[in-house]
């Protein structure tokens, strides 16, 4: 049976992907429901170049060893729902520094 990942799980790979993209300011991890395996973040991104949703998402997933990560922009609209603050962008400014 495969290990299935953890919300802990999920902020040590923020953690270590969000190195690689200082252009995301915040990290949120969605709630998944206790049938659904996949895992899905949202993120603000602070300056506007381009950002490879689909890559960082494969980043993170090679971390959690194949759980189906996807990342997605958050919008005005995901306040409405009920989301976890992984990380934000002085906070991993601070824990790569230690």
């Amino acid at each position: 049976m495969m290990h299935r990942a953890n919300v802990l799980d999920v902020v040590r790979a923020v953690t270590q992907v969000a190195t690689n993209h200082p252009q995301v300011s915040v990290w949120w991890y969605v709630p998944r429901l206790l049938d659904n395996p996949n895992i899905e973040l949202l993120v603000k991104v602070e300056d506007e170049h381009p950002t490879d949703l689909d890559a960082i998402a494969r980043e993170v997933d090679a971390l959690l060893d194949g759980a189906n990560v996807t990342v997605k922009r958050h919008a005005d609209g995901d306040g409405e729902r009920r989301l976890f603050r992984v990380l934000s962008h002085n906070q991993a400014a601070v824990d790569s520094a230690s």
